[in-house]
């Protein structure tokens, strides 16, 4: 008998601390029906597979959970990259482009001879620097750019509303504040998009000066900071960042799967969108069945459009260097 319903597959490439998380995260939330880990040490993938599938049991439905080769992944409807090193130290993300590369090279030509000639799916793509990295993934790949997705900074986005949370003195949930958004690159140079910050309907400004009790003021470019440092106090403190990230690239995952339509803050190609071209950095985002259904272009002060053409300069130094040492 024929299968009526296609089951959701998701592949992921890279089963360590991030790529494993996803795995459970997409289990555990009913996204995914099938998941395939995929790495480099055959081992790891399998052991991976063999954990999460131990608590199948105890999910709200039937998850099938495997390990393979990359090769194996032409069937999925989302394939993740979440492989290369982790920061070393205090290390940046962008000096680990050389390292991920060389992980990269090998996963491409895998892709490209086994997966690409049949996948219509879309690539979430993780694996840091990640505006660079999704970058030169969609070119080598030869990918639609609405089919390619990098998480960007839609974890450095639900990490300044948790501080936001804080400052206003847990007055307003982090939930209640998604306008507030990191943009350009997931590093050290992305910026906040203050003037669009809102709660309700009203402006961040608006309300501090109405109800400064409620809404005290703080220091915004302090703030801005310590959520771009965010990730490496937890990579400092347990060698990897894992439940944020991987809460995200599930989110993303699902708003695909199930065409939410839903307003996200997501690296993406830009193609002319705020004045930039021929990069992916992080704007808000729709995003649905196709992928990147839409990017919303914000109304933005002279002083954030000048932070974010910063932070896009500092991607394209770093996609350059990606494709002077691997050119394609």
């Amino acid at each position: 008998m024929s299968q009526v319903v296609k089951p959701r597959r998701v592949g992921i490439i890279g089963n360590g601390h991030v790529g494993s998380h996803i795995g459970y995260s997409l289990a555990i939330q009913g996204i995914a029906d099938e998941i395939y880990f995929a790495d480099c040490n055959a081992a790891i993938a399998r052991s991976q597979a063999i954990d999460v599938q131990d608590a199948v049991t105890y999910m709200p439905h039937r998850v099938h959970i495997v390990s393979c080769g990359v090769g194996d992944l032409a069937g999925c409807d989302a394939i993740v990259l979440s492989a290369g090193p982790l920061p070393e130290g205090n290390e940046s993300r962008l000096a680990t482009l050389p390292r991920t590369m060389l992980v990269v090279l090998d996963i491409v030509a895998r892709l490209k001879e086994h997966v690409m000639p049949t996948f219509k799916g879309v690539l979430i793509s993780i694996s840091n620097p990640a505006d660079a990295i999704a970058t030169y993934m969609m070119k080598a790949l030869d990918l639609p750019p609405q089919r390619v997705i990098c998480t960007g900074t839609c974890l450095d986005s639900a990490r300044l509303q948790a501080l936001l949370h804080r400052e206003l003195k847990g007055n307003v949930s982090p939930a209640s504040m998604q306008s507030a958004m990191m943009l350009g690159e997931h590093g050290d140079s992305s910026i906040v998009a203050w003037s669009n910050v809102r709660v309700g309907s009203k402006s961040l400004d608006q309300l501090q000066k109405e109800n400064p009790e409620r809404y005290p003021s703080f220091d915004r470019a302090a703030l801005q900071d310590e959520a771009r440092k965010r990730g490496y106090d937890v990579l400092l403190g347990k060698g990897s960042t894992e439940f944020g990230i991987c809460t995200a690239a599930a989110t993303i995952i699902k708003s695909v799967f199930h065409n939410d339509q839903r307003v996200l803050p997501c690296s993406v190609y830009l193609d002319g969108e705020y004045g930039e071209k021929g990069l992916f950095a992080s704007v808000p985002v729709v995003i649905g069945a196709n992928g990147v259904e839409d990017i919303i272009e914000l109304e933005l002060t002279p002083e954030e459009k000048a932070g974010f053409h910063h932070s896009c300069d500092v991607i394209r130094s770093c996609i350059q260097k990606a494709m002077a040492s691997h050119p394609l």
